[in-house]
């Protein structure tokens, strides 16, 4: 087979850099098209001078489509090459390395949309002393991840079903996607830095739903929802007739990720005392329920979460040092949704899609809605793109979604004419649910107020209405002055 494959490529290397049409790679054709896997010829051009059935079918066109373009233009519908986008380029390996290369990018699927595939890019020497890059592509397997996003950002609630992972089109993401795979082949304990609503919980489920572990629970405990004099309950169970009420043995969270993941969100905001237990069960993988007298071994890989900057947490003495470094051995950072900004349609149109799904509707993004999402600094992040678009098809009256639908600005009013000046005699007139704020500042300020008045003034509520951190909200009602 090898003496065949070099023949072939020996027979045509004389023509694969210049050549366009089918005919002239009949051979490299007869070449891949013995795999089975979608197959690819790249010349050090990038450009594509064979693809075996399964690959144009994965792009939804013929191979007369593909031979002779780029694979950057195939592949990510982009006029550069991926890795001047920062992307992990196998054609930069193979070439300028000569080594083979695997990969995991996001590609054009054929129907307007993008798929997670891995590439495992191999170099195939010619008889000239060039070289030739075949790709295999195969689909990375996202029947095991979150089927609903929103569970995975929602920092209360373990992830009960299964998701397809955010798309991601920046180079950000791809790192990220790329390190999130590396730590799923280990049991290391990991620990995801970021600010909230870009996604730690999800990039947790990620790993591992691509771990051994996958077939055991992943268990997600929110750390600022626990007390001291609750943490033992809570995390290790307690025995019937513990104590008053506790009628029934109740097992742990620590025990219901037994084989699985233990994911602990917020870690920063625990408590030194309970920092000590956490530390020590870390440390001897043993509990003991409230009540009983034996202990039970736990196996469980750890991944906590924060937003805040453990580091300074530890030199001010808020985060003891032997549990950051216990948790620490693989750190990494979730991007802000603000510093990869090629993500924020590929989002905005993945939640229209699910959203739409769920409600019926037929919703799409105008030309300045686009506009304005792009330029939009997302303080929320993902969580505040997704409450943005769920909030623009609740409210938007046709199919098509407006900048004021996602909240941006207010509504022209029709025929650009002004309000009359018998209305602005009036304002008492006026009821209050039909006012339009004359600045988004202002707009912002009344939202906050209808909103404390609709949750009985529940901050954490509003927060997580408006897709931003409890934080953040305080800032602006002192900036606003708000009740």
């Amino acid at each position: 087979m090898t003496h065949r494959r070099q023949s072939i490529v020996s027979d045509h290397n004389t023509r694969f850099t210049t050549a366009r049409t089918k005919t002239n790679h009949c051979g490299f054709a007869a070449l891949v098209d013995t795999a089975r896997d979608p197959l690819v010829l790249i010349d050090k051009n990038y450009q594509i001078i064979a693809a075996n059935a399964a690959y144009t079918d994965i792009h939804g066109i013929s191979s007369e489509q593909v031979i002779g373009r780029t694979c950057y233009q195939v592949s990510h519908g982009r006029n550069r090459p991926c890795h001047e986008f920062g992307d992990d380029c196998p054609h930069q390996q193979v070439f300028k390395q000569h080594r083979c290369h695997e990969v995991q990018h996001q590609h054009c699927d054929g129907h307007g949309g993008y798929e997670r595939v891995r590439i495992h890019g191999q170099i195939i020497p010619l008889d000239n002393g060039e070289y030739l890059l075949a790709e295999r592509v195969t689909k990375v397997d996202t029947q095991n991840e979150p089927t609903n996003i929103d569970s995975a950002l929602q920092s209360d609630q373990p992830p009960q079903t299964s998701s397809e992972w955010i798309p991601s089109l920046s180079p950000r993401s791809q790192k990220v996607f790329h390190q999130l795979d590396m730590a799923a082949r280990s049991d290391a304990p990991i620990l995801l830095l970021g600010e909230s609503g870009v996604g730690k919980e999800m990039a947790a489920c990620y790993v591992h739903r691509h771990s051994q572990r996958h077939r055991a629970q992943m268990v997600t405990i929110d750390c600022t929802t626990l007390t001291e004099s609750l943490f033992e309950a809570e995390l290790f169970g307690h025995e019937a007739g513990a104590y008053t009420g506790a009628n029934h043995q109740i097992q742990g969270l620590i025990e219901q990720a037994q084989g699985g993941t233990l994911f602990l969100d917020e870690i920063g905001e625990l408590s030194m005392p309970m920092q000590a237990k956490l530390l020590r069960l870390l440390e001897q993988r043993r509990i003991r329920r409230v009540g009983g007298r034996r202990d039970i071994e736990v196996d469980f890989r750890v991944i906590a979460a924060t937003n805040r900057d453990l580091e300074e947490s530890v030199e001010q003495g808020q985060v003891r040092a032997d549990l950051y470094y216990r948790l620490a051995c693989i750190s990494m950072t979730i991007p802000c949704l603000r510093d990869r900004t090629e993500d924020i349609l590929p989002l905005a149109q993945y939640f229209i899609e699910q959203i739409n799904k769920k409600s019926g509707r037929q919703c799409c993004l105008s030309a300045n809605a686009i506009e304005k999402l792009q330029q939009h600094d997302f303080p929320g992040n993902i969580r505040e793109l997704k409450n943005r678009v769920q909030r623009a098809i609740t409210l938007a009256e046709t199919t098509h979604i407006e900048p004021h639908h996602l909240g941006f600005e207010t509504q022209i009013l029709p025929n650009n004419k002004a309000p009359s000046m018998g209305s602005a005699r009036q304002p008492q007139e006026q009821p209050q649910d039909e006012y339009t704020p004359t600045s988004l500042a202002e707009q912002e300020h009344l939202l906050i107020n209808r909103l404390l008045k609709a949750f009985s003034g529940h901050r954490r509520k509003v927060a997580e209405a408006l897709g931003i951190s409890e934080r953040t909200l305080y800032r602006k009602l002192k900036k606003h002055k708000a009740t």
